[in-house]
């Protein structure tokens, strides 16, 4: 599952551009091993995509 957070520039990881592919573009990276996502927002705010195991989000709860 992707969760969109506030952006951390702190964070050194791939930047993406927002549209209606980035959450397709983010999936295909999480295949690749990444976890984590810039992305660039040319109408609004920038925002940060942090992939995590749906099972993880569960056993929270």
């Amino acid at each position: 599952m992707l969760q969109i957070v506030e952006a951390d520039v702190n964070e050194n990881c791939r930047t993406l551009r927002h549209g209606s592919q980035v959450f397709h573009n983010a999936l295909r990276a999480v295949l690749k091993g990444e976890s984590r996502f810039h992305v660039r927002n040319d109408v609004g705010q920038d925002y940060d995509l942090v992939y995590f195991h749906n099972n993880d989000a569960a056993e929270k709860s």
